[in-house]
């Protein structure tokens, strides 16, 4: 039984190496940047260029975009340049969701094999007289495996949907050469690239 389960651990491990090569799938980040005089501008962080960043305020917008059945300049585009961003905040559209999946995914198989692992338990002694046995794990490995996975399960994806929340967070201060270190970085979450 321990065999199967390292077999099937490096199994999927090895399964997954091809799933996480590069896409050229567009993804949209949802983008607040703070500027200078305080205001906020909130939208959909469409294209990073040398001196500016353009958002999009709705995802209306860029479902017609997506069409490309439309003139471009139509479209709500919000121009901000680089002097008057004091910081740019970044979070991609389903990072709350994947990371929560993850962590569940991760914390119930982990508690899984460290059941499988652990055994079965062994038989109790026959009982003399007035017996009364009280017992909140499984007695067989496939039960505390289950017992485990459900328990690191749910902490896994807590701790995925904390992880998940958190905003990447880019200063700029009204520099444009701190624009222009960031610029690679804020190209990958750009939707047009």
């Amino acid at each position: 039984m321990k065999a199967l389960a390292l077999v099937l651990v490096m199994y999927f491990t090895v399964a997954s190496i091809p799933a996480q090569q590069k896409t050229s799938k567009k993804r949209i980040s949802y983008t607040t940047i703070e500027k200078s005089d305080q205001t906020k501008v909130h939208g959909i962080l469409y294209q990073v260029e040398d001196t500016k960043v353009q958002l999009i305020s709705s995802p209306l917008n860029l479902n017609l975009i997506k069409a490309e059945s439309h003139d471009p300049d139509q479209y709500d585009y919000q121009d901000v340049y680089a002097y008057e961003i004091e910081q740019i905040k970044l979070k991609r559209k389903g990072k709350l969701a994947r990371s929560t999946l993850i962590g569940l995914g991760v914390g119930f198989t982990t508690g899984f094999i460290i059941g499988l692992l652990e055994g079965d338990d062994p038989p109790d002694p026959p009982c003399q007289g007035w017996c009364f046995n009280l017992s909140f794990t499984p007695e067989t490995a496939e039960g505390k495996g289950a017992f485990y996975g459900t328990g690191l399960g749910l902490l896994g994806a807590g701790i995925g949907a904390i992880v998940g929340s958190i905003k990447l967070k880019i200063p700029i201060n009204g520099s444009t050469k701190q624009f222009k270190a960031s610029q690679s970085h804020l190209k990958k979450y750009a939707y047009q690239r």
